[in-house]
């Protein structure tokens, strides 16, 4: 753990002379200082605007606006916390930064919780705590433009930046850097108020996060990069010492190469896990090579990367970090297309388990959402937390067994029932006032919508007429970004399935994410209609017994049902016999009864 030059240098004022000399201190001139009191003397007073009171090892902070971080001269952060006097200085240890009313962080948040991990040192605590942020939904961030260094080395177990407004925020460099305490991943990056879309430098953002105790998730696939300047990505992630960290760059689109994103781990580690596209430039990212020290707990690894997908296979490609990089490089033309995850190639293949399927359901049995699919390996545990669903309250059942481990020989299949919640009044509406001037037929017929049979989650589909794409599950023209115009079979809009939502007359709607290769549009997220008419299976779901190669650029065939080996190149007009249809991950392959694969997806080929 870090301490900083700023802690010895408050421990030694205070040691002689009290708060008179933190008075004097430079950086922290203008707090109004704390008469230090007997432990169980409640104190307050006012920081910023805010009424504080300390109690029982709780700094409570009232409703008002926060300052600015002061700038520290000379010790080993830009500036020193305005909380880092205040817990500081008191004889016990603060547990909480409880923030009991709305409180609103000034326009240069820069380093506002800077260097918690260190600021109950010197109480004479073998391990003194951390002040851990509590409520964290009542900051108010949408007048701050600086979150530089904002969390750096605050230490938290627990970051939620689900209600953070990020939407003037032009600086989010070092905002979490050094937080090596977290026991869960940080909540609400892909929340929609967590916007970065005007943000310009993200260096060390990421920089050495993460736990020894569980493999630290940053789903970043939300994020808008468009704006980074180049060197803006300089550092921006890497784990802490001994964690492990999956990264997921999905959907970006960023103008400038991400170089040396990787470079500057204190410990020379990199990431275990990384979901890439093929918009991503890492020729210079800086991805170190893999080395780990084989223990019970951490098997051995090759040293190099795999497909996510091929990793049951013997047949298959794995690359360095170097070639992972140089798979990635600055010709475009010749990068994987859409997402792809690659991970630790494991020195021994893993046994695959089998799927276990979770279902939702009503007391009547109806389906209420999207089924979710688990996979891992053999023997791997896995935990089922029944989600929120609207109008509906999840009915506990001691019968049902919420964690287990994956079989190697048996599927299993676990439902969770879920009871209607009662329904408010509807107060009627007024003909002509309806929140949808428009006449979209995709927002009508809902009693239609709901007879219809819910499509798996992450099932790609592809648009077969026009349909919107709305901010919300309330369709209006209001909550639609766009439209998407009907396009001959060759050009229609391609969407993965994410979720199933409800509008607030009950018609369901697809959560998507828009998948089509080329587009202006790829990555973005929304709403679209559940309504069958609209929407088919982007691949074959049953066996044709031809198929006619309908691809401008023809089709390969491949040796595995990964499309690893190619085996063959097929023009378009080329009619192949099918022996079946094989599923493969979230999609389907067509096996040729020469034995040879080839996509099923319905863009490229068409049943005769």
């Amino acid at each position: 753990m870090k301490r900083g030059i700023v802690s010895a240098v408050l421990a030694t004022s205070l040691a002689l002379g009290g708060m008179a000399l933190l008075e004097n201190l430079p950086g922290v001139a203008s707090w109004t200082p704390m008469i230090v009191a007997h432990a169980d003397t409640p104190q307050s007073g006012k920081l910023g605007s805010c009424d504080y009171t300390l109690s029982d090892g709780v700094l409570h902070i009232g409703a008002g606006t926060l300052p600015e971080a002061a700038k520290d001269m000379g010790g080993m952060y830009p500036k020193v916390s305005p909380f880092f006097p205040l817990i500081f200085g008191v004889p016990t240890a603060v547990k909480a930064i409880s923030f009991d009313g709305k409180v609103q962080t000034p326009p240069d948040a820069s380093y506002l919780f800077v260097n918690l991990v260190s600021s109950n040192d010197g109480k004479e605590l073998d391990n003194p705590p951390v002040p851990q942020i509590k409520n964290w939904q009542n900051l108010d961030t949408s007048q701050t433009t600086n979150m530089a260094g904002m969390f750096r080395a605050s230490g938290q177990q627990t970051i939620d930046v689900s209600d953070f407004d990020t939407s003037q925020v032009t600086n989010m460099s070092e905002m979490f850097k050094e937080n090596g305490n977290l026991t869960g991943n940080i909540i609400g990056l892909n929340s929609g108020k967590f916007d970065t879309s005007h943000v310009t430098d993200m260096t060390s953002m990421f920089y050495s996060v993460g736990s020894y105790s569980f493999q630290l998730t940053l789903d970043l696939s939300g994020f808008d990069v468009g704006q980074i300047e180049l060197g803006g990505f300089n550092s921006m992630v890497g784990p802490a010492e001994n964690a492990q960290l999956a990264v997921d760059f999905s959907n970006w689109h960023p103008q400038v190469p991400l170089d040396r994103i990787f470079t500057g781990s204190l410990y020379g580690d990199c990431p275990s896990q990384l979901t890439l596209n093929g918009n991503l430039d890492l020729s210079n990212a800086g991805l170190a090579e893999i080395y780990t020290d084989p223990t019970e707990e951490n098997p051995a690894y090759t040293g190099n990367w795999e497909n996510q997908d091929d990793r049951y296979n013997n047949d298959k490609e794995t690359y360095s970090s170097a070639g992972l990089m140089a798979k990635y490089g600055s010709d475009a033309s010749q990068r994987p297309q859409g997402n792809l995850t690659y991970i630790w190639e494991p020195e021994t293949l893993p046994i695959q388990g089998k799927p276990v399927t979770v279902h939702y359901i009503d007391e009547a049995g109806t389906t209420l959402q999207a089924d979710l699919i688990l996979t891992g390996d053999a023997e791997e545990p896995y935990t089922i937390t029944p989600p929120e669903i609207k109008g509906y309250e999840y009915v506990e059942n001691p019968d049902v067994q919420l964690t287990g481990e994956y079989n190697a020989t048996d599927s299993r299949e676990v439902t969770l029932v879920y009871k209607l919640l009662p329904t408010p009044p509807v107060t009627p509406t007024t003909p002509g006032t309806s929140t949808d001037s428009s006449s979209d037929s995709e927002t009508s017929v809902p009693d239609e919508a709901n007879s219809l049979p819910v499509a798996r989650k992450d099932r790609a589909i592809t648009a077969v007429k026009k349909l919107g794409l709305y901010q919300t599950p309330d369709f209006s023209k209001k909550t639609r970004q766009f439209y998407y115009a009907k396009q001959t079979r060759t050009k229609r809009p391609q969407f993965v399935i994410t979720g199933v939502a409800q509008s607030k007359n009950g018609t369901k709607r697809y959560v998507v994410r828009d998948v089509t290769a080329n587009s202006k549009r790829y990555g973005k997220t929304g709403y679209i209609t559940a309504r069958k008419a609209f929407t088919v299976h982007t691949y074959y779901q049953s066996t044709p017994k031809t198929v006619k190669v309908i691809g401008a650029k023809g089709v390969n065939a491949y040796r595995s049902v990964s499309l690893k080996g190619k085996v063959k190149h097929y023009q378009r007009g080329t009619v192949l016999r099918v022996k079946k249809i094989k599923r493969h991950n979230l999609t389907t392959r067509i096996q040729l009864t020469n034995g040879a694969y080839l996509t099923a997806n319905k863009n490229l080929i068409i049943q005769k």
